[in-house]
């Protein structure tokens, strides 16, 4: 017990029996709002341990919140599972397919955490359930693909091509988080800045240098910076 209104359980999500310790954590006092953040952003390497935390753990949470008796779930996602597609529009609401990132361990397993929450929202509409799809989180206590990318000191970018990129700062994604504590809404929602920026304007916001390389040289780039774990794309 750390104080008089904040009680800690450690709990391990890959573990096959964690759903009985959660529902006896959730169930020892009413429970109005779980928000369930258990999310790898840093690096790791292990796509096995990943899928049992996001995807499994994911599966567990809800449950447990169900058999608990939990009122309203808030859930984070990512803007990538609609996939990068030449025929996107610009810009896309929360209605458009979730296409994901075929090949990628990353954006497969936030589609399949989508497909869960569908059907977890069809089976038990007594419970309220948030879907944040995140745009890249940025700011200076952030450590994610995102930012390791725009710490570089030269970062990588194709040849010819400026795309243009929507991101949201930590500060926002607190406040909005401390809001839906306040008044959780239903539903699935983007959440994204208003206005969007080409890329190379984020690399010289960020204080660093564009190296446009042809697409070879740019893909053999971003596949070494994934393998170091410092990548703006999902890495596999």
């Amino acid at each position: 017990v750390t104080g008089a209104r904040l009680v800690h359980h450690r709990v391990d999500l890959t573990r096959w029996d964690v759903e009985s310790e959660l529902e006896a954590a959730l169930s020892e006092a009413p429970v109005d709002l779980l928000f369930h953040l258990a999310f790898l952003h840093g690096r790791t390497r292990s796509a096995a341990f990943a899928h049992e935390l996001e995807v499994i753990g994911t599966l567990h949470t809800l449950a447990a919140a169900v058999r608990a008796g939990v009122r309203h779930v808030v859930i984070p996602s990512s803007t990538v599972v609609y996939g990068a597609r030449a025929g996107n529009p610009v810009l896309i609401d929360e209605d458009a397919p979730l296409h994901g990132a075929p090949g990628s361990r990353f954006v497969t397993d936030r589609v399949e955490d989508e497909r869960q929450l569908l059907a977890f929202r069809r089976d038990h509409p007594e419970v309220g359930l948030t879907v944040l799809r995140f745009a890249p989180v940025l700011g200076p206590t952030v450590d994610n693909p995102a930012t390791r990318y725009f710490r570089r000191p030269l970062v990588p970018t194709l040849l010819g091509f400026d795309p243009l990129w929507q991101a949201v700062h930590e500060d926002d994604v607190r406040a909005l988080l401390v809001r839906q504590l306040e008044a959780p809404v239903s539903g699935t929602f983007n959440v994204v800045s208003d206005d969007v920026l080409p890329l190379s304007s984020l690399i010289r916001l960020a204080g660093t240098i564009p190296l446009p390389l042809p697409p070879p040289l740019a893909r053999a780039a971003l596949r070494g910076l994934n393998s170091a774990g410092i990548t703006a794309t999902p890495g596999a």
